[in-house]
């Protein structure tokens, strides 16, 4: 595992350490970038473009050190090239399924492959044909939304059952933590953001996801999936509930439970 990048802007390490690079104010928001991709002259150019931006890149060359990285180095956003897993489709989709990084998968010819990533967890996807200015761009979208403030570094919010740990990025549901995907969590703290106020599924997918247009059906197979790990009874919701005709509503206080 290496890291690329301006000699000026990121700390050059011939290999991993097992340590976690911090922050410095010429970073926005402390970004650490973990590009995974086949095509070294791209990752070269990829490097460029984010390090021209302040950001700190890591490279790896397999999804076997990606997940290590993800685990260890616990990176602020990480690029995966599905080609990587040499057409074990269901490698990235477990991967995805299950990082609790923000994480863009690129490379990905065929629309309905984008579509099923996005569904399974993926922050963003981009084609096989993309430019490492617009890499870089989303890179950014996606840290600006999912990476804290340094004022709020530290902060945890608090709902009824529920208690965010906003830093380290856990998830507390009636004293036990309770694992989420990256968007999982981005998705449950706006609506602890937002307490008993009736947010519209285009209103979240803008918010969450930075799409202005799409379809809603993503809010939709997100909140069905909060629902079943923070519900006590995800078929009857009483934190996250529907709004007929608007979206969703987050309830602050879990009403007491019928003796």
């Amino acid at each position: 595992m290496d890291y690329d990048g301006h000699p000026h802007t990121i700390r050059p390490e011939a290999e991993y350490d097992g340590s976690v690079p911090a922050g410095d104010e010429t970073t926005p928001c402390g970004l650490f970038v973990v590009l995974a991709t086949r095509d070294g002259s791209q990752r070269r150019l990829d490097s460029v473009a984010l390090a021209g931006h302040g950001l700190r890149v890591g490279s790896v060359d397999t999804i076997d050190e990606l997940r290590e990285a993800l685990g260890q180095l616990r990176p602020d956003v990480a690029v995966v090239d599905v080609g990587l897993a040499a057409g074990r489709h269901a490698v990235v989709l477990e991967l995805v399924r299950h990082a609790s990084t923000p994480l863009i998968a690129v490379s990905i010819a065929e629309p309905a492959a984008r579509v099923e990533l996005l569904l399974a967890g993926a922050d963003d996807c981009l084609p096989s044909a993309y430019t490492s200015v617009e890499l870089a761009a989303r890179v950014i979208a996606l840290g600006r939304r999912t990476c804290l403030d340094p004022t709020q570094r530290g902060r945890v919010l608090r709902a009824g059952p529920l208690q965010l740990d906003l830093r380290g990025r856990r998830v507390g549901v009636r004293g036990s933590e309770v694992p989420l995907t990256a968007m999982e969590f981005n998705l449950l703290s706006c609506f602890l953001r937002h307490p008993d106020e009736a947010l519209s599924r285009e209103w979240l997918l803008a918010e969450v996801w930075g799409y202005t247009s799409g379809t809603t059906e993503t809010v939709t197979v997100y909140v069905r999936r909060l629902r079943s790990k923070i519900e006590s009874d995800p078929a009857r919701p009483v934190l996250i509930q529907t709004v007929w005709g608007v979206g969703y509503r987050f309830r602050v206080e879990e009403p007491p439970r019928q003796p």
